[in-house]
């Protein structure tokens, strides 16, 4: 069968075997998975992503790593991040967990860019003075159990600080842990078209070619640590 770990570090494949005479036999295999790329993954290269295009990072999938980025957004018409989850077969429409930039809001859907929107905020790149200019963009999806229930966690930030989410359905929901502002999903409502979604998956952002979403990825860390912040 096929092994997917959802994080680094030591695991363990346990192998059972029994036949008709209740002969029984066990064995556990070692795996130690290592880290991805530490620093900017894109090298001395930037990633822009215009109207109808779409790219990403595909050598190292994202579980629950705060991905930081130094982006250059010249129109917020309508952008798309798999933060968690396939791509699919139409990757102009990611099937993963979506971060959606467009017009006045960000959204988080559980599963393509508005089949399953749970959380929205009001859109950073929307405010005076935002487009056009360099700055720091990082997300992070992780898993937390509250009171025995396990809960998909986001977080967005933007020139380092915390967005404040609101719910917006489809089980979004805010105030799970005293002092967040997180939105919160749980993950046992992850059980339709959104059910791998709760793995991990490639980076990868597409932009609808009728609203001229455009974005320069300047420089990407999906090893925990933060791109040095702009001045805007």
């Amino acid at each position: 069968g096929t092994f997917t770990p959802r994080t680094t570090g030591a695991h363990s494949l346990v192998y059972e075997a029994a036949d008709s005479f209740g002969n029984k036999g066990t064995s556990v295999v070692s795996v130690n998975v290592g880290g991805g790329k530490a620093g900017n993954v894109l090298g001395q290269t930037s990633l822009t992503i215009g109207p109808g295009t779409k790219g990403g990072y595909t050598e190292q999938y994202i579980y629950d790593e705060k991905v930081s980025m130094i982006v250059n957004v010249s129109n917020h018409g309508l952008i798309q991040f798999n933060m968690r989850g396939p791509v699919g077969a139409n990757q102009d429409w990611p099937d993963g967990m979506i971060l959606r930039v467009a017009g006045p809001t960000v959204t988080v859907s559980s599963y393509s860019h508005d089949k399953l929107i749970f959380g929205q905020a009001p859109n950073p790149f929307a405010a005076d003075g935002k487009l056009g200019v360099d700055a720091l963009l990082e997300f992070q999806v992780v898993n937390v159990i509250v009171s025995g229930v396990e809960y998909i966690k986001v977080r967005i930030w933007f020139q380092s600080e915390e967005l404040t989410w609101s719910a917006a359905g489809n089980g979004g929901m805010i105030g799970i842990e005293d002092g967040s502002q997180a939105i919160y999903r749980r993950v046992s409502d992850f059980n339709g078209k959104d059910a791998y979604n709760i793995y991990a998956g490639p980076f990868w952002v597409s932009s609808y070619s009728d609203l001229n979403g455009s974005i320069t990825i300047k420089e990407l860390r999906i090893d925990g640590s933060s791109c040095t912040k702009p001045g805007i």
